[in-house]
């Protein structure tokens, strides 16, 4: 906390600031409670937040509609397998992320232009150093999906929050 509450000092924050933290629940994990937590730790360094809970049929609308307050959790699947589906995101038209940077804008149109992966993986990987470098997220955590077992199933779950049941058989 000492170093957080330096750094809001050299912002120009020395008491803080009041500010609302936006979260939901009933997705694949319940953000709510590490936005409570988060919450806490907010507090703790004199930034005193609000946390508003929403379920998320009402919260994705706020998001897309750049609704949400200053600060708000989220998680976002890849649903294609294409880093530009999470990228684009954070574009100017990028469903209420609060971030525009035109040069990330130009970078992603650049390399949506061909098909080419050998030529686009690069591209990426400046794309991702420019968003590791601004922090337009804090990334935090990889939300866990639960399922239930069975031996009589064959299913093997996707690790990015998109489930497509497709796949899923039944033995015997």
């Amino acid at each position: 906390p000492t170093k957080a509450k330096a750094l809001l000092a050299e912002a120009g924050f020395p008491n803080g600031f009041e500010t609302e933290f936006d979260s939901f629940t009933g997705s694949i994990a319940d953000h709510a409670k590490p936005a409570e937590a988060i919450v806490g730790y907010l507090q703790k360094i004199g930034v005193k937040a609000k946390q508003n809970v929403f379920e998320f049929s009402s919260f994705g609308p706020r998001r897309v509609q750049n609704k949400t307050a200053p600060l708000f959790i989220y998680s976002i699947g890849d649903a294609y397998l294409e880093p530009s589906w999470v990228i684009r995101w954070l574009t100017q038209g990028g469903l209420g992320m609060h971030y525009k940077n035109p040069k990330l804008d130009e970078m992603l149109t650049r390399i949506e232009a061909t098909d080419d992966r050998t030529k686009r993986a690069p591209q990426y990987s400046e794309v991702q150093k420019l968003i590791k470098d601004e922090a337009p997220f804090i990334f935090l955590f990889q939300a866990d999906a639960v399922f239930g077992m069975s031996t009589r199933i064959e299913y093997t779950p996707r690790p990015d929050e998109t489930q497509w049941l497709y796949p899923l058989g039944l033995r015997g």
